[in-house]
């Protein structure tokens, strides 16, 4: 077989692993950048972190946790247009405070 033709067999193979690694590595360096956001907005009455497999998920504890209150943070969050614009800016797609879970919109 022609070396040109090997060459170009070889390249058509390894662009898409290439690429898909380039890519993988950018989503993990946004996944970090995401969790150490997340925990940065911690105080005494609540934690955040980045949860789910790239950290697309704000959970938020609470020191006191109350189902009444959780469902209302993440209300409130979901329905406040431009906090939820910023949060999906950040690469986050969802909010979650005890079981109350909602996708940002």
């Amino acid at each position: 077989m022609n070396p040109w033709i090997k060459a170009a067999i070889l390249l058509l193979v390894l662009c898409p692993v290439i690429a898909g690694t380039v890519t993988l590595g950018q989503e993990l360096i946004r996944s970090e950048t995401r969790q150490a956001i997340a925990q940065s907005w911690g105080n005494t009455d609540a934690q955040y972190t980045a949860t789910g497999t790239f950290n697309t998920n704000l959970l938020i504890a609470t020191t006191n946790p109350d189902a009444v209150d959780c469902d209302a943070i993440v209300s409130s969050t979901v329905t406040d247009k431009e906090l939820s614009r910023q949060l999906k800016s950040l690469g986050f797609e969802t909010i979650q405070c005890m079981n109350h879970t909602q996708k940002l919109q």
